[in-house]
């Protein structure tokens, strides 16, 4: 797989660079897919709530990030992988549970969750109190449910 690496300017005018560039205190990685360039991905160091990150990407005309299939899976791992893999961190990804019952949905398309990557024990829904899905750089690039209010960095998807 062969990515390229770019920077979003808030005109909505994609930029070249070699590095993130830090656009209004937001530092943001673009991730384009060069296969089939369906998929794009920003990788926003900022850290927010899973509602701040929903906002923010909505604001640029963009949701969070959404996985859909093992490919889907297959290509975020990779664009987290070549943001920086030194990088041990959580990113909030599209996924929210309803009404605490283990219910989950892409908040973009309200469409339940066909495909999971849950780690495994999760989702556990931790005192009742976690319905937001975050990806890390665990084994394999699992996913946890963790608390919306948490600061996370996010993934925003075009």
């Amino acid at each position: 797989m062969f990515f390229t690496q770019a920077s979003l300017v808030l005109t909505a005018i994609w930029l070249l660079t070699d590095s993130p560039v830090a656009v209004s205190s937001i530092d943001i990685t673009f991730q384009e897919h060069i296969r089939d360039a369906q998929k794009k991905y920003l990788l926003v160091n900022d850290k927010k709530s899973f509602f701040g990150a929903w906002q923010d990407c909505t604001s640029l005309g963009l949701k969070l990030a959404t996985v859909t299939s093992k490919a889907d899976a297959d290509e975020l791992a990779t664009a987290i992988g070549s943001y920086n893999p030194e990088y041990k961190q959580q990113w909030w990804i599209g996924a929210i549970a309803l009404n605490h019952k283990g219910y989950f949905m892409w908040i973009s398309t309200s469409r339940p969750l066909i495909f999971q990557n849950f780690m495994k024990g999760e989702p556990n829904n931790q005192d009742g109190k976690e319905d937001c899905v975050s990806i890390g750089q665990y084994p394999d690039y699992k996913w946890n449910d963790d608390e919306c209010e948490k600061l996370k960095h996010y993934i925003c998807e075009a």
